[in-house]
C-alpha cells in the first residue's frame, strides 16, 4: 500500500523488540531454551543496532531442514505440494481471478521446522492452516523428534467449487483450496495421527481447544491477521502456554499486535525477515 508505514508497525527485520525495564518475566524469557540455543550459536543477538546476517541463519536452518531431504514422507508433501501449484495456476490461467496456495515462503516454513526441532514440543497449537504448507513442516518436525508430538489446528477452509459463479470473477483475491481436498490436505498420510484440525472460526473455536489441550508448548497464529483478532488470539493463549514456550505470528508486517504484546508482557520478541514475529517467554 503506498501508505505502508514500516515504522508505524514495528517491523524491523533482524531486530529484537525493545525491553525498556527488565522484569522476572523478562530474564525467563531470556532463559527461554529455544532463544538461549539461537543466542548460544550466535545466530541472533540481543545487542547492537544490526539486524541479524539472515545469510548465516538461513544457512544454519537449511543444514537442519536437510535432514528432510530423503525422508518418505517428505516427497509425499512435495508431489502434493506439485499437485497444489498446477491447480492454482491453472485457475490463474482460465479464469480472469487472482488465486493463491496461502503458502508460507519456504524460508519461513524452514525457520518453523527448525524453531521445532529446537523446542521440542509436546503439544503445538495453530490458527490458520489451509492447504497446510506450514503444517506439514511442523507435523515433519514433530515426526524428526520422535516424541509423539501432537498439533491441533482451526481453520475457515476456501475450497473451490467450479460449479460456483462467484469463484470466477475478476477481483476475486485470495486462497484456495483443491475441490475434494480440506485443510491442511498437504499433511502425508502417515503424519496424520499427529494432526487435528477443527472447521472455524477461531474467535468461537479457540477457547474450547485451549480447553481440551490444557496446556500448550508453541503457538502459531496465521489467520486472520487484524490487529484485534491477533490480540484476542495472543491473549487468549497466554494462560495456556508454559514457561519457556513460544509464539509465533505469521504476516507481522501488517501491524504492531506482536510487537505491544511482547512489550506489555516484557519479553523478547524477535523479527524474523519481516514475516515471522518470534516472541520467547
Amino acid at each position: 500500500h503506498p501508505d505502508y508505514d514500516a515504522n508505524l508497525v514495528k517491523n524491523y527485520p533482524g531486530c529484537f523488540n525493545d525491553v525498556v525495564t527488565p522484569t522476572e518475566r523478562t530474564e525467563n524469557s531470556r532463559r527461554n531454551k529455544a532463544l538461549r540455543s539461537l543466542l548460544d550459536k550466535k545466530l541472533l543477538a540481543l545487542c547492537g543496532p544490526n539486524p541479524t546476517d539472515y545469510d548465516f541463519l538461513a544457512s544454519h536452518t537449511a543444514s537442519t531442514y536437510q535432514e528432510l531431504i530423503d525422508d518418505e514422507d517428505y516427497r509425499n508433501f512435495v508431489e502434493r505440494n506439485t499437485e497444489l501449484e498446477e491447480f492454482v495456476s491453472y485457475l490463474n490461467t482460465a479464469f480472469p481471478g487472482q488465486y493463491f496456495p496461502g503458502n508460507v515462503s519456504l524460508e519461513d516454513a524452514m525457520f518453523l521446522y527448525y524453531i521445532v526441532r529446537l523446542l521440542q514440543p509436546k503439544t503445538i497449537v495453530q490458527t490458520g492452516v489451509s492447504n497446510g504448507f506450514s503444517t506439514a513442516h511442523m507435523c515433519l518436525a514433530l515426526k524428526a523428534n520422535g516424541q509423539g508430538g501432537r498439533l491441533y489446528s482451526i481453520d475457515m477452509p476456501f475450497v473451490y467449487n467450479e460449479n460456483d459463479p462467484d469463484w470466477h470473477q475478476a477481483g476475486v483475491y485470495g486462497v484456495v483450496i483443491p475441490t475434494g481436498k480440506g485443510s491442511g490436505w498437504l499433511v502425508p498420510d502417515r503424519l496424520r495421527s499427529s494432526f487435528q484440525c477443527w472447521n472455524g472460526d477461531a474467535k468461537d473455536l479457540l477457547p474450547s481447544l485451549l480447553d481440551q489441550v490444557g496446556t500448550a508448548d508453541l503457538f502459531y497464529h496465521d489467520s486472520d491477521h487484524s490487529y484485534d483478532h491477533v490480540w484476542f488470539e495472543l491473549t487468549e493463549v497466554l494462560p495456556h502456554m508454559r514457561q519457556g514456550g513460544v509464539i509465533i505470528v505469521d504476516d507481522i508486517a501488517w501491524n504492531s499486535a506482536t510487537w505491544d504484546f511482547a512489550a506489555e508482557l516484557g519479553c523478547y520478541a524477535f523479527n524474523h525477515r519481516g514475516s515471522q514475529g518470534v516472541v520467547f517467554l
